[in-house]
């Protein structure tokens, strides 16, 4: 499937359990993926796992709970 073609998803908690999942799932419907979470080394396994299966992912340690890392963190994201 490819309804996510040209479309980032901003996936939060997505070293693991459901985020993960979810991360999986939107890339395997295109959706180039940012893997959001405070693993770093987890997200980094997440985001190599979506490119082995041909897909685009980057890996982003970020604690969305905390207000002022979350805007630079999109920022960065948003400007490629």
């Amino acid at each position: 499937m490819t309804r996510f073609n040209d479309r980032v998803a901003i996936v939060t908690g997505a070293a693991s359990g459901i985020g993960r999942a979810t991360a999986l799932r939107l890339a395997g419907e295109g959706a180039r993926d940012v893997i959001a979470d405070l693993d770093a080394a987890r997200s980094a396994e997440v985001a190599g796992e979506i490119s082995a299966q041909g897909g685009q992912a980057i890996a982003l340690q970020v604690d969305v709970t905390d207000a002022k890392a979350v805007p630079d963190e999109a920022l960065a994201v948003l400007r490629g």
